[in-house]
């Protein structure tokens, strides 16, 4: 009918002047952008495919984003790219006095490690980390990944337990417990993992 036509052109008119106005912001108004998509989308104005379609457009025009949160960052506007260079630093102190009793004090490092990791093309992943402990330097991720097969091929944390599994930054304890120096931790190898909201499951060779 010619209300329908009409309305489906207000449409298409609506949405072209929003593209207009949201393609004059900058890289500050980044948010205003996205709030103003999103009002458009929740009343009815635009669809979810043109939301997500301008909403891609907007932030390619926004250029690459930079943050130093967790190391420095970088990523591409359409977030197909990333680069994230940082590392950590844990070391182990003690000291002791004692009159009867001669007791070693000392400090070593217990990690000093530094790591570079990122996307490729949004589908790979990558990841390249050293550690210097012990007085030797050692490599303990260098692979490569195919993220939504979850295939992961190069040098990396053998999937045999949680525990084992959980990264230094977030155990409860200094020591992982007993069982964990079954684990085989860092080995060449291939791996596939997967997983849901309630369930994963993993494997390697």
């Amino acid at each position: 009918s010619e209300t329908r036509i009409m309305a489906h052109k207000n449409l298409k008119l609506t949405t072209l002047v929003a593209a207009g106005l949201l393609s004059t912001m900058t890289m500050q108004a980044q948010a205003s952008e996205k709030e103003l998509l999103d009002v458009l989308l929740e009343n009815g104005v635009i669809s979810k495919g043109q939301h997500k379609a301008l909403e891609k457009k907007f932030a390619k025009s926004n250029g690459a984003k930079v943050s130093t949160k967790g190391g420095v960052r970088v990523k591409s506007a359409d977030g197909d790219y990333s680069f994230q260079f940082g590392g950590r630093i844990m070391v182990d102190a003690g000291y002791s006095d004692e009159d009867k009793t001669a007791l070693e004090s000392g400090t070593e490092f217990r990690r000093l490690r530094m790591f570079a990791k990122g996307k490729l093309h949004k589908d790979w992943g990558y990841k390249i980390q050293v550690d210097y402990s012990d007085d030797a330097l050692a490599i303990k991720d260098a692979y490569i990944k195919h993220i939504p097969w979850g295939l992961t091929i190069g040098n990396f944390k053998q999937p045999i337990g949680l525990e084992e599994l959980t990264s230094s930054k977030y155990t409860t304890f200094m020591e992982r417990s007993l069982p964990a120096v079954f684990a085989t931790s860092h080995r060449i190898g291939v791996g596939v993992n997967r997983g849901g909201k309630n369930w994963s499951a993993a494997g390697s060779v």
